[in-house]
């Protein structure tokens, strides 16, 4: 600093207290330029105290003495200043404070007036301008660091620098102050003084410090870091592949310098794990997609029937698998089995199979390596029960030894006409543990047949056992087929009294009544002997089977709720009796039935045998089990023909056991602006049963729906809507209706088919009134198909025009 020091208004002298009185006493009035007495003057020069105070010539002199004036030691009395003289100058800042002594000295006589003399020092002190830089460090290699303040470098006399208002800024951070000395914990804490940066409302200063070296001070930015969120979106791999768009959202606050690491760690049967480390300097999503674990598909087959299979290979679990089996020349394709053969349905099968019955199907990967078994048989290509016919059985001759299969299970038995019935010349071998349904046993619900126990039928238990010796060959060592309690061959019914009329025989097949047996046996004494071939089977009772030279089969009689009706033949004895009880354990043969439609009840009970005994022009009223609607029928051209139009409504669960398709199918459910495709299956249901010149009848299906979705680009379609045991007529089917019965041409609105004019939906809605369009089951093209049509005065079966897209109507015929 540089300390100076002068008299107050540059006077050096020292003036009376009472000057105007001063000059009053001495004479001089008003008159200033001549009131010398009035003043002591400074000293005139430097002198030092020894003089000063022992020479006269000094009197009435005044002055002033530093202890320091420019030099570290000072004893000389000076002029009082009139100006600014420097006391002490540094060159650098003192270590120490300085104390500074100041005497005054003066010497008088009485010459002067009486009076108070004084003066005043102005003493000031005054900063020297020195050389400073400060340098802004962001402390951190980050290069996200931006907006540092300029270096600020200059010389100034001021002892403190107002500090620039500007603010870093640096990536998941924010400035938190400026910091003189060392900065630790990641740039976070501050050892040493703070700073703020300058706001208009308050100023920040730096002060210099003037012991040190000034050119060289650096502040540290002292940063805080940011609280950011991670959200972690995690998606699951769906089974094609592909992942949806929706997520699980987990969120988790990481500070900015923080690392998070994230892991999924899901079910390892079912997703891969995965997982990843994030340090976040801001708000980040991280996406983690789980993948799908893959297993490997083996695909084994019947070599002895099947060619080869596709499918095989290593997917995803859930993955929907194209799977096919091609058999060879002369075989065919019977079943998939879930799992290795001979075991079926066990944990080394896949998830599902669509259709364990078609060649071409899709199976489902499950959540471990799976194995599935491709079967296959010689091509049969002779009758089923479902559809021989009594004609066909009354064309044989007694003698013949005719074969027929049994839906069910593909077991192979004899048939003969004897007396004018169809008979099984073989015991009925359907095994135990199997669910029999409606579709081919003469039952109107399922019924679990229980499983073959060889220790049941015990005296009075009336309960369904089953036994199945899995044998052909009888004595008295080895039992014969398989046997029934009189509750498992009712189908699990015990009646008190009357007859059953449900039982495990095949659908259009049944137990015989006694009267039946005993019209067979006056016509055939030896019934062993005979064309009906009966074997000496036994009985199983109590747990053992019973031997000995006895010919058992039960009737369908029951004699009370203990007992039912039974035949014995021993040669040429004959014995119908009931005294063994329900409990004990006989075959079974069955009897063709002899029912005509008129006798049935729903139409899924519509058999060909039904058929043949329905007498030609022959009506009758039959329910649909699928949704309950009731339908008129008629027996016209060897057929059963529905005579109303089918009202199956949209969103109905079609599945084999009550209709005409080998897999489940869902009708769509839609309006009459929907038919616009011709590969869509569209359905458009009326409200109103009522046929009138502007009211539509019933329900229109496009050929892609009434052929439920098999579309067919030439041919004729293999499934279709109808009912069970029913199909979509052909054009040959409609041809021959109509050449029969309508002269070709004429409109078939009169019986037997009955058709109404309710009109079609193509491109927009007609209501009816005029024509009638009803498709028929055969393709011509990708687009179009035949459609039996008909107006006022014309009837034909089209080729042409009747796009897929169309809806018509749809009746049904017997199969």
């Amino acid at each position: 600093y540089t300390l100076s020091i002068m008299t107050k208004d540059g006077n050096d002298k020292l003036v009376n207290g009472e000057l105007d009185n001063c000059k009053t006493e001495m004479g001089y009035g008003t008159d200033h330029d001549h009131s010398d007495k009035c003043y002591i003057n400074s000293l005139s020069s430097a002198v030092s105290e020894s003089d000063y105070n022992s020479n006269a010539a000094y009197n009435n002199t005044w002055g002033y003495k530093p202890s320091k004036l420019n030099s570290s030691v000072n004893a000389n009395f000076q002029p009082a200043p009139t100006t600014k003289s420097v006391l002490d100058a540094t060159e650098a800042a003192n270590t120490a404070n300085n104390t500074y002594t100041l005497a005054v000295g003066l010497r008088l006589d009485n010459t002067i007036p009486d009076g108070t003399y004084n003066n005043a020092f102005i003493i000031s002190a005054v900063a020297n301008e020195i050389n400073y830089s400060i340098k802004f460090e962001d402390n951190t290699e980050d290069s996200t660091v931006a907006n540092l303040p300029d270096i600020i470098a200059s010389s100034t006399a001021a002892t403190r620098i107002k500090l620039p208002s500007t603010i870093p800024t640096r990536k998941g951070y924010t400035f938190s102050k400026w910091c003189l000395g060392e900065v630790t914990e990641k740039g976070t804490v501050c050892n040493g003084v703070d700073y703020l940066p300058s706001t208009e409302q308050t100023p920040s200063y730096f002060g210099i410090d003037q012991t040190a070296d000034n050119t060289n001070i650096k502040l540290y930015a002292v940063w805080t870091a940011n609280i950011n969120q991670v959200e972690y979106r995690i998606r699951y791999q769906n089974a094609d592949g592909t992942y949806p768009r929706e997520y699980e959202s987990y969120k988790q606050s990481v500070p900015t310098g923080g690392c998070i690491d994230y892991n999924v760690n899901p079910d390892p049967k079912y997703y891969e794990s995965a997982g990843q480390i994030v340090c976040p300097t801001e708000d980040a999503v991280v996406e983690l997609n789980l993948a799908r674990k893959t297993y490997t598909l083996t695909i084994e087959h019947n070599e002895e029937h099947i060619e080869s299979v596709t499918g095989a290979g290593t997917y995803r679990w859930g993955e929907e698998i194209a799977i096919s089996a091609t058999p060879k020349e002369g075989s065919k394709f019977t079943q998939w089995r879930n799992g290795t053969y001979p075991v079926i349905h066990t944990d080394s099968g896949v998830s599902e199979i669509a259709d364990e019955y078609s060649a071409t199907t899709t199976a489902t990967m499950s959540i471990h390596d799976a194995t599935i078994y491709a079967d296959g048989e010689e091509e049969y290509t002779g009758e089923y029960f479902s559809t021989f016919t009594l004609e066909k059985c009354n064309t044989l001759a007694v003698d013949d030894d005719y074969s027929i299969r049994d839906d069910r299970d593909n077991q192979d038995y004899t048939v003969r006409s004897l007396i004018g019935k169809c008979w099984m010349t073989k015991n009925l071998n359907i095994a135990g543990g199997i669910t029999l349904t409606p579709e081919f046993t003469n039952i109107s619900e399922d019924y679990y047949l229980p499983e073959a126990d060889a220790d049941a039928f015990i005296d009075g238990t009336a309960k369904a056992d089953v036994f199945n010796s899995n044998r052909t060959e009888c004595n008295i060592n080895n039992p014969c087929y398989s046997y029934y309690s009189f509750m498992a061959a009712a189908a699990g019914a015990n009646p008190d009294s009357g007859s059953i009329t449900e039982d495990i025989c095949p659908k259009g097949w049944k137990i015989p009544s006694a009267a039946e047996y005993n019209n067979l046996h006056a016509s055939y004494t030896n019934l062993q002997k005979s064309a009906f071939k009966a074997t000496f089977a036994n009985i199983y009772r109590n747990g053992a089977y019973m031997g000995g030279q006895g010919g058992y089969l039960w009737t369908s009689d029951v004699y009370d709720s203990g007992k039912a009706y039974y035949i014995n033949y021993n040669g040429l004895a004959y014995i119908n009796n009931y005294e063994l009880g329900k409990s004990v354990g006989l075959p079974i043969r069955c009897v063709m039935k002899t029912t005509s439609t008129s006798e049935l009840t729903y139409m899924q009970d519509v058999t060909p045998n039904a058929v043949s005994n329905t007498a030609e022009s022959t009506t009758a009223t039959l329910i649909d089990r699928r949704d309950g609607n009731s339908y008129k029928v008629v027996k016209a051209n060897g057929k059963l023909w529905m005579t109303e139009n089918l009202n199956l409504a949209g969103g109905t669960v079609l599945t084999p056991t009550l209709s005409n398709v080998t897999s489940n199918f869902t009708l769509p459910l839609s309006g009459y602006n929907s038919f616009t495709s011709n590969t869509k299956a569209s359905v458009y249901n009326s409200s109103s049963t009522n046929c009138t010149d502007s009211i539509s009848c019933y329900s229109y299906y496009s050929y892609v729906a009434a052929t439920a979705g098999s579309n067919p680009s030439s041919g004729n379609a293999k499934q279709d809507i109808c009912p069970k045991g029913w199909r979509l007529p052909t054009k040959n089917d409609y041809i021959g209706l109509l050449n029969s019965r309508y002269s070709g041409s004429t409109p078939p609105t009169t019986a037997p088919f009955t058709g109404v004019f309710a009109g079609y939906i193509s491109g927009s809605y007609d209501g009816g009134g005029s024509s009638g369009f009803y498709w028929t089951s055969t393709a011509e093209s990708a687009d179009d198909a035949n459609a039996l049509v008909f107006n006022t005065n014309s009837a034909y079966v089209n080729s042409n025009f009747n796009s897929k897209n169309s809806g018509y109507a749809v009746r049904c015929v017997s199969k």
